[in-house]
């Protein structure tokens, strides 16, 4: 952590600047350690304490001297009279608590994205990535894992639209930025005895990348051919858009239509309305469990899986005897939008001996089911009965034993 020195002070608030060792062996040693442990922080704060022997809470940091100093201005002229008029300290603390609390919703709501991502760790980790590199400050960070690079161990970081790398040992600094739509190959290597959990990156360019110590590989692998993937396409949608309109710009001129500028198909990862309530690694994550059920099942892309549970499924099938036989599947029942979907498991299926061992896959558009029945009993949970426009009926089981 920082060596803090006092920049201004009065009776509540503390402005501090944090002060590096003098001593350059201390100061590489120190910088080092802020990086290993990933503990960057902005060189100016403020901190509110309301008696001498209280823990103090910080209440604003800065990059700049320019905007602590205007942040610190403020706080003498709206909340120092206020103060002085609150006899208790408790209430003066849960005072300044709700007034910057309120102060930061508003200022995240209007500009800061980093300050709506509810994970504490990203958010640093977003602030610190944006700080080391020259990315737009519209970028947002996904993950960061900690790995190694050319036998030196740092930080790798990635974005919605780059993956880069920083280390900083002994005075001695590494710095990576490669953009994805420039990744030509992304390869797994074979686990070595001295490079284990290998990745290696290929850019169009032909320059590798080879990060080593990567303890969770396979996350960080299936997370950048996403990423990746998704940067090509936003990039063939830009460039097939721009060029549909040069080539339509006289007709869109006398279209009634109004041509206010809006964001074209493709050009974010995700509606700026899902932005501000999930973290983008879990609407990663959904998006590859939808694109998953619609292969699967081979439904519209705009098909968007809402829920699925385990359960054993049944039906009545006809032989060429003319008997009728109950045949059971055990797998997992999937809803969308627009269908209800089936899809049996072999691997558990071959638990049960009594179980059908043929794969089994059934799809119902909703609109074709004519009745549903929900029965409960002692060996289920509960039992989904439906019948379609064909009187044939479809039996759902969740088995709880």
């Amino acid at each position: 952590m920082p060596f803090w020195g006092i920049e201004q002070q009065n009776q509540y608030f503390t402005l501090q600047k944090s002060q590096e060792p003098g001593n350059i062996i201390f100061k590489n040693v120190f910088s080092t350690i802020k990086n290993l442990l990933d503990a960057k922080q902005p060189p100016y704060r403020i901190l509110f304490h309301k008696d001498l022997e209280s823990v103090c809470l910080q209440i604003a940091i800065s990059e700049s001297r320019e905007a602590i100093e205007s942040a610190w201005d403020w706080i003498k002229i709206n909340m120092l009279p206020e103060l002085e008029n609150i006899s208790s300290s408790f209430a003066k603390e849960e005072y300044v608590v709700k007034k910057v609390n309120a102060i930061v919703s508003e200022t995240a709501t209007n500009s800061d994205a980093d300050e709506l991502i509810q994970d504490n760790n990203i958010r640093n980790a977003s602030r610190t990535f944006k700080k080391t590199f020259d990315v737009p400050a519209t970028e947002r960070l996904v993950n960061y894992y900690s790995c190694s690079c050319n036998s030196r161990q740092g930080w790798m970081y990635i974005s919605e639209n780059f993956v880069g790398f920083y280390s900083y040992l002994l005075g001695f600094e590494l710095k990576i930025l490669i953009e994805l739509k420039e990744v030509k190959d992304i390869i797994k290597e074979p686990i070595r005895k001295l490079f284990r959990h290998s990745l290696r990156i290929i850019t169009k360019d032909s320059k590798e990348y080879l990060f080593t110590n990567m303890f969770k590989r396979d996350e960080v692998y299936d997370l950048l051919i996403q990423l990746a993937s998704d940067s090509i396409q936003r990039l063939l949608k830009s460039t097939t858009s721009k060029a549909l309109k040069d080539s339509t710009t006289n007709a869109i001129n006398h279209s009634p239509i109004s041509r206010e500028s809006k964001p074209e198909d493709g050009d974010t990862l995700i509606s700026p309305s899902s932005r501000t309530n999930n973290p983008l690694k879990t609407i990663l994550q959904h998006r590859k469990q939808n694109e998953r059920f619609r292969q699967l099942f081979r439904l519209p892309e705009e098909e968007q899986l809402i829920d699925s549970i385990n359960v054993t499924y049944y039906f009545q099938s006809t032989t060429a005897k003319a008997t009728v036989e109950k045949i059971k599947h055990l797998g997992i029942l999937y809803l969308s939008q627009n269908f209800l979907c089936f899809g049996s498991s072999n691997d558990t299926a071959v638990l049960a001996s009594d179980m059908d061992q043929s794969p089994c896959s059934v799809i119902l558009p909703l609109y074709t089911i004519t009745r549903l029945e929900r029965i409960n009993n002692d060996t289920y949970r509960s039992e989904l009965i439906l019948t379609i426009w064909h009187k044939m009926t479809h039996n759902f089981k969740v088995d709880i034993r």
